[in-house]
């Protein structure tokens, strides 16, 4: 069985030996909307570095904050944000991977924004963060 890498790096090379990374476009999406109308709406639920997917909570979430993960979705910039699990719902397992999340709005990533830590957090399930990302249309 033959394995298609979306991306491959060579590590190391040495005459004819080498070493590569072989690695699927799912090894670099962290982050995705669910329970929107359109691609670019829903609540937000993000990969921890275990693996598993979760929400962000939306304490102290604001335009900074969806403006980044707007951007780590390749959108310009948060057009809508949305607290309280509204209108999207949530993702029902009550996981969150971040709280208090309070980015600048320049970071690449929302994992680079100050934060309270992976899986720490004081959430009720109804308060899973959103967003409505601009299209740039």
């Amino acid at each position: 069985m033959k394995f298609r890498c979306s991306l491959m790096y060579i590590l190391f090379e040495y005459s004819t030996y080498y070493i590569e990374l072989c690695l699927s476009y799912s090894d670099f999406i962290s982050v995705r909307l669910e329970g929107g109308s359109t691609p670019n709406e829903g609540f937000i639920e993000i990969k921890g570095s275990n693996g598993i997917w979760g929400g962000i909570c939306d304490d102290n979430w604001g335009q900074p904050d969806a403006n980044v993960v707007c951007r780590m979705l390749g959108y310009p910039f948060a057009e809508i944000v949305y607290v309280n699990s509204k209108p999207f719902g949530h993702g029902g397992h009550g996981n969150f991977v971040l709280d208090e999340v309070k980015c600048v709005g320049t970071e690449t990533s929302v994992f680079d924004c100050p934060h309270e830590g992976e899986g720490v957090h004081d959430w009720n399930n109804n308060e899973w963060a959103g967003v409505k990302c601009n299209t740039g249309d």
